[in-house]
């Protein structure tokens, strides 16, 4: 397949207008929607092969960790996904909270040491 840089556009594109592209800016929303988009391409209804669900990829354990316990629930409820990964996130942040402090903004072998790559170090 061949791809054509056309400066206005073409009919096939104007079709694809309910497509949501991820936020990669550096925000919360951002680091989110980056997450999203590499677990699940940001659908909600995904369970991979590993049983893995959501947006998010929650595994069942996780999931009871925070109080969910219906996995069907969760998977028909993108509210609840959005609300379970909020509260995971802000479990981990409270984890890390010491090594946040510490180590935020420094650079390690030429890696700047950031918040929210401290706190995909859980998400793993």
């Amino acid at each position: 397949m061949k791809f054509y840089i056309t400066p206005f556009p073409q009919q096939r594109e104007l079709e694809y207008t309910n497509v949501i592209f991820p936020q990669t800016g550096k925000t919360y929303a951002g680091f989110k929607q980056a997450l999203a988009f590499k677990e699940s391409q940001g659908k909600y209804h995904l369970v991979n092969s590993f049983g893995y669900m959501g947006k998010y990829q929650f595994g069942m354990g996780t999931l009871r960790t925070i109080g969910v316990r219906d996995s069907l629930h969760f998977m028909r409820s993108p509210q609840l996904q959005e609300k379970a990964f909020n509260a995971l996130a802000s479990i981990n942040k409270w984890i890390l909270r010491d090594e946040i402090e510490k180590y935020e903004g420094k650079v390690i072998k030429g890696v700047t040491i950031t918040e929210s790559g401290l706190l995909v170090t859980l998400l793993i």
